[in-house]
């Protein structure tokens, strides 16, 4: 079947080998008819430059040849096409290419990718996380295994030894292995997708969407798993933020667990595990090559791969978005802040003390200083509860207690109305609930010391109530409680029991 939609002939070797042939025809027969009417001098020269006009055409006729099938024994490095932009292999009608692409990482290091060449948008990559130098070769072997090495070692192979016998490239973006029998398939891209899913790929339970890390080194996962689709934070214990099932603009034929998933030009169908149809959200309105991407922010966008306008070729996003409110990210601001739908970030009153609203407690368990739980401010929840387990039911005294006994956890949230208790070992940012969300009390573990700038003797709203000894130019001792978290200086102190006071972040232990 694949065999009949491909020829084998080299996509750009006809009309150049048809071009080179003709020139150098010209040249020969201009050869040969100066060397008739030439006198033996100036024959000379022109016998010289006819050589350099064969030589600088014989350079460009040479150059990196496209191609539409792979066969073992075959071996590319990015520098073997640099002429060719990486690209060494095309699909039948042009529409996708296969080969290497600078990284993100630095423009000396290459992925190995397919790219819908129109909008230049990589749809799937070999290497992700682990660019390439230029030097560094993509090798189908005589064996029939396809494999990417660098510097001596494997860094991707699709394990096929001794059963790969042909390589192409369909006009859907699915990269193909064929068998010797030259019609099954025995690999393809489609089945490993990377961070992109394509119209009329499927994806199914096992499959996962892993994004690109991103500048606070969270990765992000889309997976079936459990008869829903979610995506996952990838926090040291993954923590689920949105759910297929949950989401309010699902259309629903029927119940049922969901098993596998396809995109087309307007909508992403749900099915079950029998192949029946569950439900469906629609994402556009007319007929188009669409793509989801898993962003590095942990968004799924969704995008038509090619657009026109006034002549112009370009990728086009869509305003249809998961998670619908951006505030639903686990990071769409700094750990510990409040996401306000529409405003922005916002630090909760109770950490504004803290260096960029975070308490820095990273391993509690490891610490031996003492711990309090400072309460946030009302209507502020995280995302995490409304797809993790609760603890058993109880009251709030019982759930602080959970908490404050358990020293991995450093957040406590507890619905006031259930009695579900919630613990967190690690959060992203914090939200500002919607008034249908359940009435809930929020918590976060400060450290019980000042600093370490003297005796703790309290703590309101997560601040700190320290003493703090001051030193007079007369070297009496006197004492002052301060609440703050922060380097304090004489100059901040407004009286012999101040309350609060400005100044950079760290305290001093003594004052003069």
């Amino acid at each position: 079947m694949y065999e009949q939609q491909y020829s084998q002939m080299n996509i750009a070797s006809k009309p150049m080998f048809q071009m080179c042939v003709m020139v150098a025809s010209l040249l020969i027969a201009s050869g040969d008819v100066a060397a008739a009417r030439q006198q033996h001098a100036r024959m000379r020269g022109f016998v010289l430059l006819r050589m350099l006009v064969i030589a600088n055409l014989w350079i460009i006729c040479s150059g990196s040849v496209q191609k539409q099938v792979l066969l073992p024994g075959f071996s590319v490095s990015e520098n073997d096409y640099i002429d060719n932009n990486g690209t060494f292999l095309l699909s039948n009608g042009f529409v996708y290419g296969f080969g290497f692409v600078t990284s993100s990482v630095s423009e000396s290091s290459y992925l190995l990718s397919v790219v819908h060449l129109a909008s230049t948008s990589v749809v799937w990559t070999a290497n992700a996380n682990s660019p390439v130098s230029h030097t560094d070769a993509f090798v189908f072997d005589k064996d029939g295994n396809a494999y990417l090495r660098s510097q001596g070692s494997t860094v991707w192979t699709a394990n096929l030894s001794g059963k790969g016998a042909s390589i192409r490239l369909l006009d859907s973006g699915n990269l193909i292995v064929l068998g010797k029998d030259g019609s099954s398939l025995v690999w393809q891209s489609l089945s490993y997708p990377t961070n992109t899913l394509l119209s009329g790929q499927s994806f199914t339970d096992g499959m996962t969407l892993v994004s690109q890390s991103s500048t606070n080194n969270i990765s992000y996962t889309l997976g079936i798993t459990s008869g829903d689709m979610r995506l996952y934070a990838g926090f040291q214990n993954p923590q689920p933020y949105w759910s297929a099932v949950l989401d309010t603009r699902l259309l629903v034929d029927m119940n049922g667990d969901i098993y596998s998933s396809n995109l087309n030009s307007t909508s992403w169908y749900f099915y079950d595990k029998s192949g029946s149809l569950l439900s469906r959200l629609n994402i556009a309105q007319q007929n188009d090559t669409l793509a989801v991407v898993l962003s590095d922010n942990g968004s799924l966008s969704f995008r038509i791969l090619l657009q026109i306008a006034d002549g112009t070729r370009y990728m086009a996003s869509l305003p249809f978005a998961i998670p619908e409110d951006s505030c639903d990210m686990p990071a769409q601001c700094d750990p510990y802040s409040v996401c306000i739908s529409g405003a922005g970030c916002q630090c909760p009153s109770a950490l504004s003390t803290f260096p960029n609203c975070n308490p820095g407690l990273i391993s509690p368990c490891n610490s031996k200083e003492d711990f309090q739980l400072a309460q946030l401010d009302s209507g502020v929840g995280y995302i995490g509860t409304r797809f993790t387990r609760p603890l058993a039911r109880t009251n709030i005294i019982g759930c602080k207690d959970a908490c404050m006994g358990n020293c991995s956890c450093i957040a406590m949230f507890f619905e006031q109305k259930s009695g579900n208790c919630f613990l967190f070992n690690q959060i992203g940012s914090l939200q500002k609930k919607g008034e249908r969300e359940p009435a809930s009390v929020s918590f976060i573990k400060v450290s019980s010391y000042c600093c370490h700038c003297g005796r703790t003797v309290g703590c309101h709203r997560g601040s700190c109530l320290c003493w703090l000894q001051h030193l007079s130019s007369s070297s009496e001792a006197t004492f002052t409680l301060t609440r703050t978290r922060r380097w304090v200086s004489p100059d901040d102190i407004w009286s012999t029991n101040a309350v609060y006071l400005h100044g950079a972040p760290r305290c001093y232990k003594q004052l003069r």
